[in-house]
């Protein structure tokens, strides 16, 4: 018995000893995900999913979740196709729906949504 008893408490030692590491948002998924809608997306709407991106694996980081449940990538996405700039637009272009993180980080999402429109804007008027 006592044998047995010995090899649990060493094997769950061992489990113990073992520190959770979150995944890091590897380059060529980032990458992956900016290739397969380059084509999709003008440039102003690349800057903000690029902006996007990296916001939902910092939230996620932060906030000790997945990057899933920060934020899908339907959702993110749909969020990039309509750049919205106003809370009731975020929310209308996911049927009125937001993951919890991105709902408590909603004016962050905007500002970035925001920033990147402004200056795609003065970017233009500058090649008028």
């Amino acid at each position: 018995g006592d044998v047995y008893k010995r090899q649990a408490l060493n094997k769950s030692k061992d489990i113990c000893i073992k520190i959770y590491q979150k995944p890091v948002l590897k380059d060529y998924e980032y990458h992956n995900i900016i290739n397969n809608y380059k084509k999709s997306f003008n440039k102003m709407q690349m800057a903000v999913l690029r902006s996007m991106l990296k916001f939902r694996d910092y939230i996620a980081r932060t906030e000790d979740e997945s990057l899933a449940y920060v934020c899908s990538n339907e959702v993110m996405l749909n969020i990039v196709r309509y750049t919205p700039v106003e809370y009731n637009e975020l929310k209308k272009c996911n049927n009125n729906w937001l993951p919890p993180p991105i709902e408590k980080y909603s004016s962050e999402v905007i500002e970035r949504i925001k920033s990147k429109r402004e200056r795609y804007a003065a970017l233009k008027t500058e090649q008028i």
